[in-house]
């Protein structure tokens, strides 16, 4: 009976840590890449309500109010910024 009650946690106990080792390595999204459009196909603007939202799902960071976002294109003064 203990041997049986022990062979079964024991199947258990492997088949849950399994089951989150597989969980952890196939995390995240299959989704590579998306693009925020609004009304009529254009991109979603940083003036627009929908601005926020459409940040949050795509890159996974929340934009809590009061926050500053700069825009910055690729070039000689962007790397001293960050």
């Amino acid at each position: 009976m203990l041997r049986s009650l022990l062979k079964w946690t024991s199947i258990i106990l492997v088949t849950a840590f399994a089951w989150i080792g597989f969980l952890y390595f196939t995390r995240g999204t299959a989704v590579r890449h998306v693009q925020g459009v609004g009304a009529g196909g254009t991109p979603v603007g940083v003036s627009e309500p929908e601005f926020p939202l459409s940040v949050t799902m795509l890159t996974g960071a929340w934009l809590a109010p009061g926050n500053r976002i700069e825009v910055m294109l690729n070039g000689d003064k962007t790397y001293p910024r960050l």
